[in-house]
């Protein structure tokens, strides 16, 4: 179901290192925010709108994973939920801990489900069930709420 585990050499990484959050360190209790992202020359996200278009090549994807095991959570908005039904995990070989999935959706429009690639992976032991923040009073299907908690979401 997974693509393959991706890999990022130790030199391309050894730059980065001192701006990054390390695992047992005093600075895990405070929060690290790093941010990644992608954009084409013209300033798109996309083509269209709900639609995913793919911006960065296998050395950027192998960049983000490596980036994604160094830390404790991935935020997305629901934009990104509703075009690119994305995985939020962690695909690094090797990787000893999964990042938490957070989706930023005050009005509960991603129709994530059990076919949604977030929750398969967390079904499958290979990433952790996504937290949604949305508004107080927003109408959240109580089939979204039970496919979201089954794979230790919420």
């Amino acid at each position: 179901m997974a693509p393959p585990p991706l890999s990022f050499p130790p030199d391309l990484a050894a730059p980065l290192t001192p701006y990054l959050p390390s695992p047992g360190s005093p600075s895990r209790r405070r929060p690290h925010v790093t941010l990644s992202f992608a954009t084409s020359l013209d300033s798109a996200i996309s083509l269209r709108p709900g639609t995913q278009t793919i911006l960065s090549g296998p050395e950027s994807k192998a960049m983000t994973h490596h980036l994604r095991s160094l830390h404790s959570a991935i935020l997305v908005g629901a934009g990104t939920a509703v075009a690119d039904d994305p995985g939020l995990n962690c695909r690094i070989g090797g990787c000893t801990s999964q990042p938490r999935p957070l989706v930023l959706d005050p009005n509960a429009r991603w129709g994530v489900g059990s076919s949604s690639k977030v929750v398969m992976l967390a079904a499958a032991g290979q990433g952790l069930g996504p937290y949604i923040v949305v508004r107080k009073g927003a109408a959240v299907p109580e089939e979204r709420r039970r496919v979201v908690e089954g794979v230790g979401g919420k």
